[in-house]
């Protein structure tokens, strides 16, 4: 009986290991991609096109022998654990194939289009789903509100004030905890009237072709904020 219950305590571990080391991997070659694509941006500031280039093609490279294969290994999972980055593979190519035309063509603009491909690869919008809760409707804003705040900070660079990659970013701006907090199931329709805002200042900042307006944005997670505190 206890060389049974060791086997189930092994397996058990090792399929744990298994998933934090596929969790790990993506983590790491999509940092690495979205460093690269940070070096275009800086490289194109400096009127480096070759460097630009060179950048380009690392980040490309990253995506189809690293990225991209990551995610279409992990769909064959009973439970795929990055579905969401797999729903945009083909956003990502599009863009990858909007960005290497601006490269060769020495377009200066590609900031927007660089931006982008980082939203798409790194930008999580509907979250993560973990077991009981204990996590207040604020808890989940502040927690996509620091995603973004490295994201901006990868984004804008050293130059301007943030960071030239999301390790850096990462270790200045994070901090680890002993607590353990979890969602409160009851707070998810609170959630769904967050998302839309958030969603729509992601396309404000993030796409060229927004053209709506954000005005309403403050008022209404302010009503949101009065709701939940009644």
């Amino acid at each position: 009986m206890r060389k049974v219950i060791l086997l189930l305590v092994a397996v058990s571990t090792l399929l744990l290991a298994q998933s934090a080391i596929a969790q790990e991997k993506i983590i790491g070659v999509r940092q690495e991609m979205a460093d690269n694509l940070t070096s275009v941006k800086t490289a194109v500031k400096d009127n480096d096109w070759a460097a630009a280039q060179d950048s380009f093609d690392k980040a490309k490279d990253t995506w189809q022998n690293e990225v991209k294969p990551l995610l279409v290994e992990d769909q064959k999972e009973e439970k795929p654990r990055f579905q969401e980055y797999f729903g945009r593979i083909g956003e990502v190519e599009e863009n990858l194939d909007k960005l290497a035309q601006l490269v060769e063509s020495r377009d200066a603009e590609i900031e927007s289009q660089v931006n982008a491909i980082i939203w798409g690869i790194s930008h999580h919008p509907k979250g993560f789903e973990v077991g009981p809760p204990k996590y207040s409707v604020w808890d989940w804003v502040f927690g996509l509100g620091i995603g973004s705040a490295i994201a901006g900070a990868v984004v804008a660079g050293s130059a301007a004030g943030g960071y030239d990659n999301f390790a850096d970013a990462q270790a200045a701006m994070c901090g680890m905890k002993e607590t353990t907090y979890k969602p409160v199931p009851e707070n998810q329709k609170v959630y769904q009237e967050i998302y839309p805002l958030y969603k729509q200042l992601h396309d404000a900042f993030g796409l060229d072709s927004f053209s709506g307006k954000t005005a309403n944005v403050m008022k209404k997670l302010l009503d949101i904020k009065d709701k939940a505190n009644v």
